[in-house]
This record gives C-alpha cells, sequence and structure tokens, in this order.
C-alpha cells in the first residue's frame, strides 16, 4: 500500500498535547500564569486553547498540530475581539514561537539572559 507524501513527515511533528504541555511549563517556569480555555455550550467555541498571563501582558494561544492548520472562522473572531482590547492572540505548532514572545517581553523589561 502506498503511504501519502505527508506521512513520512507527520511522525517528526510534534502532537498539540505535548506542545501545550511545553508551553505550560515554559509559562510557569518563569512564574506565568495558566488557564485552560474549554469550549461549551455557553458560546466560548473558536475561544483560544490557552490564556497565559506573562509580566502583565495577555496572550492568547490557539495550537495547531503544525502551520498548515489554519483557524477557523470562530478563532479568527475570537482573534479579532483580543487585538481590539489590547490583547496578544498567537498561533503556535512549536514551543519555541512562545518562547520567542517571552524572551521578547522580557528584553522589553530589561531582564535578559545573561
Amino acid at each position: 500500500m502506498a503511504r501519502r507524501s505527508d506521512d513520512s513527515n507527520r511522525a517528526s511533528v510534534p502532537l498539540e498535547s505535548t506542545v501545550k504541555r511545553k508551553c505550560d511549563k515554559m509559562i510557569a517556569m518563569r512564574n506565568g500564569y495558566v488557564i485552560q480555555v474549554n469550549a461549551d455550550e455557553r458560546g466560548r467555541k473558536g475561544a483560544p486553547d490557552r490564556v497565559y498571563c506573562y509580566r502583565g501582558r495577555f496572550i492568547a494561544v490557539e495550537y495547531k498540530r503544525s502551520e498548515k492548520e489554519k483557524p477557523t472562522p470562530l478563532q479568527l473572531e475570537h482573534r479579532r475581539q483580543i487585538f481590539n482590547a489590547g490583547g496578544c492572540w498567537m498561533l503556535v505548532w512549536d514551543h519555541k514561537q512562545l518562547e520567542s514572545l517571552l524572551d521578547n517581553f522580557d528584553r522589553i523589561e530589561g531582564i535578559g539572559k545573561e
């Protein structure tokens, strides 16, 4: 049976849950705050997977398995609302993306890796 061309890459792509755990741990290690958002029947569909507070900044994160996956229209609507409220929203498929954002916030605060 022939393999689909993207199957060989699939094994090297971390699971979304693995990336979430790494990011949650990274935020906690940096004294940030983590909220896991669960969609429910009261209208939270499309809400980001996680909300973090880091150095006084609101960071909403939508996790995807890879950069090929796109946010849904409802997720984009939440992104619009978060941006309009002055928050940060990002699409993440690799924990290094969030790490880079946190490092930038540290530089703004004058707290860097020596």
